[in-house]
């Protein structure tokens, strides 16, 4: 079996000269459809996400502004209450200190809040999604003196 792949594998007619593929095509000459498809399927799944980038900037402005103004009355009010006296015994007991940690994670949330719904990890992997069923048509047609040529010059 094994003498059968190496038999088939050496003849020209099963293993396409390196960067060719079906029909003696060249590799290079599908550069522009897979980079169109690939630009069509993040339009068509990340575009319509855009639609919502108006609500969510309205959002992120209340909210900052809200918000904000509820952090700055509270650390005021924790500032009179507990700033400049001395340390009360019933320090530890008070809910006060964990009631501002709770609020100014909330608005540490809303100031991180993002106006596009996508973020770069999220049209990375769709990109990635896209190319990878390229990548077996693109091992096949390069030989692999070629391919380790090609990665060592992409790594270097």
């Amino acid at each position: 079996m094994a003498m059968a792949l190496t038999a088939c594998a050496t003849r020209e007619d099963v293993v396409p000269v390196p960067y060719k593929v079906h029909g003696g095509a060249q590799i290079a000459t599908f550069r522009a459809p897979v980079l169109a498809f690939t630009v069509l399927l993040l339009v068509l799944l990340a575009g319509p996400l855009l639609l919502f980038t108006d609500k969510l900037l309205a959002a992120m402005q209340q909210g900052i502004l809200a918000y904000g103004a509820m952090a700055r009355d509270l650390g005021l009010r924790l500032e009179q209450r507990w700033l400049g006296k001395p340390v009360r015994d019933d320090a530890l007991d008070a809910n006060d200190f964990s009631a501002a940690t709770d609020l100014y994670s909330i608005v540490s949330n809303v100031h991180a809040m993002n106006i596009l719904p996508l973020g770069l990890r999220n049209l990375a992997a769709i990109v990635i999604a896209t190319l990878l069923p390229f990548l077996p048509v693109v091992l096949l047609a390069m030989s692999p003196l070629a391919l380790f040529k090609k990665l060592s010059e992409f790594i270097l």
